[in-house]
């Protein structure tokens, strides 16, 4: 081979004090631990396509970019020193080896121009690099102190963007004539989305990519928003993005995350990824391969908050700051985080963000990207996802800057395509054509049936799957096994991982550069992680497994998970997915448990939710001993925030009526007296079997009273006390509210000392009693300011914004609902605060976008089956009857007051009538109307509702005008200014006195 001039980056490394280390092991144990320390080191430098040309005794010497040239060879050698120190530190750890915990290693990187080539005779010939470049790099390796990796100037400034080094002063060093530069290498960027691969040149597209451009150019211009591209599998999307990036100028900053196929079971993969690419400061590769590996902390601002977005990644310190803070909170404030930070690092730099493959987004994550979405328009941020043709991203369409349909390339594009592959040169026309008409423009499919033809298949049929099917099916098979190994993994998977799996079916290291080099997986750039190039083809590998091989595939992935697992939540969902695709999936049930609890924990409730369904399936797949019986119905009753946050009321309702017979059968009060606390509550807000709930309640209470349980006694304390505010008896509710407020003086529960004040707070507004209202809406509120509680906090401050709107002052509710809203972490509790909001403001003017929101709310309430919806459906009867929609505020107000009567729920059903007689009266029937006002006064009088009684006799005075009966309208009128002054109803009371004046 003859000498060239390369531009390369060269690699020392050294064993440290070997001497003194060989006269301690002898001879022989030393040449072992040798033989070992250059089978993992060699390993490390060959993965990112390194040439080891010279061993130094207890050294080597590498190269990278050549004889191969690589753009990235600096990035390559730095991460390749760091896995090698990586993988020395975990050797050391096993101890496999006399002497492996005394050995240490240092290495110099430099890198520069070198003459390369063979060196010696005909019968010794060595691939080496001569010059100045090597001699520096075995220079600062000789300095560098144990476990330290030094590089050169240009080996730093060459790997800017990959490699991250602490500079330290220059250093004369032995040979070099000038004090040479040296740099500290730390760590190394983590990339967790796909490498950026450009194996054929780009072709078509052009316009999309122009249309692409022109969003970073109105970026800059503070026009930030979001870019939705959209395609079938293997059009090009992903090429598109990465021809995209290409062009981007160095200022912009940008951050990626691509969702992955089971996101339900490992919520907010791409936001951490996201979260990583914003960081100023980065976990290192090496890091992230370590389950317990501390994740560097991302402040979002100077105060003591915990830090929501490290828990977010998993870093155990901050996930322990906010373990015991409700989930809603935490929730609410992570999304608030991650839209400030956003913010943040967009007005620091224009900042663009890519998600790939939104379409496997699970709900969490969407969420996330929601209000990201909602937050950016205005700002010098840009969001671009991609997704599969048939999926709708959440957002509102005002964050959308556009979306671009990417359809097949036209033929004579495809054809520029075809060009690109060698394999193809030697193709008759009739074959090309042949390819172009199969592949119907799908790049992917192309490159695929390209691929199959080189392999030897000439006679391909079928579509994509049948295609990569054949070449998968031309793998010898120990190939085979190792690909379809890793496709029952997932998309992305270890090499450790599997080699772990691989070695509970044989004894053989695997060799992934067949697949490799066929196309089928490629590296990623964090070592030892490979990920399928296609997520077609991880898909198509996986159906091309037997249901049995499947099967114990999945279990010894699982047994290999849970070897790896230091705790119980570590990889629970990844294990539970594993045995629940085994022949062994009842063994999941412990790993669901877990995994629901810390999806609930992390307010995940969508997840949670998908691996309840999975566990109830499982507890009821076998016979239900009393034992199973009992740890069923615990978990259950556990997962109540699931179904309550998520307004699956009828669900839930539904599961504990199933369990009913059987926890009575147990017969322990520890168990039944929490089961009937939560029935009770399921059987309340279902506004179903209304009849039952008291007599449930009321055992419930005395069953936890027997066992000691102040906790769940005052949750059937609570509820007893909306149930019976809601039937008009407020003595009772008070008294069982008070009760509730007893019991929690033992056992505090903010959520529960909430609910119980806005139970007394509803008592107090249905009779008409604001000051009393306002004070039990502001110690709702406070409960959850003091425990820390957003949730809570805007749940009493939405209350309080009720009740400042059933008084009459609408400003006062409207200001109070938007700061109920301005802390309300979920939509669950936006959800109130808004409905409060849209009412008040239908009072002070035709709104239609508030009558809109007030109909929202309350077609969700109904559609969960949640009975609290007929508060609001009452606000929206009011708020049509003051838009002057009698048609539909009519079939509302009948609707509601059949559902209200049969609750019973007077003080609804009696509100409901008069709303009818204001319908009558605007018909031209002040008789009839009278007659209902009348009625309605009646139903009103019996539960105390001064304020609704009062509007019922200032409605009846107004039909007694109609009517002509001008002294018996005065007295009604009168009667009803008295009620409105005594309750300071200020605004009802100015309304009377302004009909009063216009008899006189």
């Amino acid at each position: 081979m003859q000498g060239e001039r390369k531009q390369v980056t060269v690699l020392f490394c050294d064993v440290v004090d070997s001497t003194r280390l060989a006269s301690a092991l002898g001879a022989e144990a030393m040449h072992a631990l040798l033989s070992n320390f250059f089978t993992i080191a060699l390993a490390e430098v060959h993965r990112f396509e390194g040439t080891v040309n010279q061993f130094l005794g207890d050294g080597f010497m590498a190269i990278f970019g050549a004889p191969i040239a690589y753009e990235d060879h600096a990035a390559r050698a730095g991460l390749a020193a760091l896995a090698i120190r990586h993988a020395i530190e975990r050797a050391r750890t096993a101890a496999s080896l006399p002497g492996w915990t005394d050995l240490h290693v240092r290495m110099g990187l430099n890198s520069g121009q070198v003459v390369v080539g063979a060196i010696g005779d005909d019968l010794r010939m060595d691939y080496t690099a001569v010059g100045n470049t090597t001699n520096l790099a075995a220079r600062l390796q000789s300095v560098a102190a144990p476990d330290e990796i030094l590089c050169g100037d240009t080996t730093v400034t060459a790997a800017r963007d990959t490699l991250t080094v602490q500079a330290l002063a220059p250093v004369s060093l032995k040979g070099i004539s000038e004090p040479a530069g040296r740099h500290l290498l730390t760590s190394a960027r983590e990339h967790t989305n796909r490498p950026e691969r450009r194996v054929t040149r780009f072709v078509g597209r052009a316009d999309e990519l122009a249309e692409l451009t022109t969003y970073v150019d109105l970026l800059r211009q503070k026009r930030g928003g979001v870019v939705e591209i959209e395609g079938e599998a293997g059009v090009g999307k992903s090429r598109l993005l990465l021809e995209f990036k290409v062009t981007l100028s160095a200022d912009l900053h940008i951050a990626e995350g691509q969702c992955i196929t089971y996101g339900y079971q490992r919520p907010n993969v791409p936001i951490a990824e996201l979260i990583r690419g914003l960081s100023e400061r980065r976990s290192t590769a090496y890091e992230a391969q370590n389950i317990d590996a501390p994740v560097q902390a991302i402040r979002v601002d100077d105060s003591h908050e915990p830090d929501y977005l490290a828990a977010l990644r998993g870093d155990a310190k901050a996930q322990a700051q906010v373990g015991e803070m409700d989930p809603a909170t935490v929730r609410g404030r992570t999304v608030e985080a991650l839209v400030e930070h956003v913010l943040r690092c967009a007005s620091r730099a224009p900042t663009i963000l890519v998600i790939e493959d939104l379409h496997w987004a699970d709900p969490s994550t969407l969420a996330f990207l929601t209000a990201v979405a909602n937050a950016i328009p205005g700002t010098r941020c840009l969001l671009i996802v991609t997704f599969r043709t048939g999926f709708n991203p959440p957002w509102s369409v005002s964050a959308r800057r556009a979306r671009l349909v990417i359809s097949p390339l036209p033929h004579e594009e495809s054809v520029a395509l075809l060009d690109n592959f060698p394999e193809a040169s030697g193709l008759s026309a009739i074959r090309q054509q042949d390819l172009l008409a199969r592949a119907e423009g799908n790049p992917f499919f192309l490159g695929e049936l390209v691929r199959a033809m080189a392999d030897g298949d000439v006679e391909l049929s079928g579509d994509v799957y049948d295609v990569l099917s054949a070449r998968v099916d031309q793998l010898d098979a120990e190939n085979k096994a190792n690909l379809r190994m890793a496709a029952v993994i997932g998309r992305e998977f270890s090499l450790d991982l599997l080699e772990e799996v691989a070695a509970t079916r044989s004894d053989k290291r695997l060799h992934l550069e067949k697949m490799v080099s066929l196309g089928f997986v490629e590296p990623t750039t964090v070592p030892r992680r490979f990920q399928f190039v296609h997520a077609l083809t991880q898909e198509v590998v996986y159906k091309t497994i037997l249901g049995d091989e499947r099967r114990h595939l999945h279990a010894a992935v699982a047994v290999v998970l849970s070897e790896k697992a230091l705790r119980a939540e570590d990889l629970c969902e990844e294990i539970a997915h594993h045995l629940l695709e085994s022949d062994d999936e009842q063994n999941a049930l412990p790993f669901l448990e877990t995994a629901t609890a810390k999806a609930i924990r992390n307010h995940n409730l969508d997840a949670a939710h998908g691996f309840l369904v999975d566990a109830m399936r499982l507890f009821e797949a076998q016979m239900m001993t009393q034992q199973r019986l009992v740890r069923c119905v615990t978990f259950l009753l556990q997962a109540f925030p699931i179904f309550h946050f998520l307004h699956r009321h009828k669900e839930y309702a539904d599961l504990l009526e199933r369990y009913a017979p059987a926890v009575e059968a147990l017969d322990m009060p520890a168990l039944l007296g929490p089961f009937l606390s939560q029935r009770g509550h399921r059987q309340w807000v279902s506004g179903w079997r209304c009849g039952e709930v008291t007599a449930t309640l009321v055992r419930a209470l005395a069953l936890c009273a027997e066992a000691d349980d102040p906790v769940n006694g005052a949750h059937a304390a609570v509820m007893l006390t909306w149930s019976h505010a809601n039937a008009g008896l407020y003595a009772q509710a008070e008294d069982y509210s008070e009760e509730a407020l007893r019991l929690l003086e033992r056992a505090p529960v903010p959520w529960l000392q909430t609910f119980a004040h806005v139970g007394l707070l509803l008592c107090a507004v249905y009779r008409g009693q604001w000051s009393a209202a306002l004070e039990q809406g502001r110690r709702a509120r406070d409960v959850g300011i003091a425990a820390n509680d957003d949730g809570m906090a805007a749940f009493g401050g939405a209350f309080i914004a009720f009740s400042l709107h059933e008084s009459g002052d609408s400003r006062g509710a409207i200001a109070a609902g938007q700061d109920a809203l301005g802390v309300a972490p979920t939509d669950y509790f936006r959800g109130w605060a808004l409905a409060f909001i849209a009412a008040a403001t239908c009072r002070t003017r035709l709104d239609a976008e508030a009558l809109g929101t007030l109909q929202y709310a309350v077609r969700l309430a109904q559609a969960a089956g949640h009975s609290g919806y007929t508060t609001i459906a009452l606000l929206l009867v009011e708020a049509l009857l003051r838009a002057g929609d009698y048609g539909p505020a009519e079939i509302e107000a009948e609707a509601l007051r059949a559902q209200a009567l049969s609750m019973p729920y007077p003080f609804v059903a009696g509100s409901a009538l008069m709303a009818l007689a204001e319908i009558k009266l605007h018909a031209g029937d002040p008789h009839d109307a009278l007659k209902t006002f009348q009625e309605a006064r009646t139903e009103l009088e019996a539960i105390d509702s001064a304020h609704r009684v009062a509007q019922a006799r200032a409605g009846a005075g107004r039909s007694l005008i109609l009517l002509g009966d001008l002294a018996t309208a005065r007295a009604e009128l009168l009667a009803a200014h008295s009620a409105f002054s005594r309750l300071k109803s200020l605004t009802a009371a100015e309304e009377v006195h302004r009909i009063l004046d216009s008899l006189c």
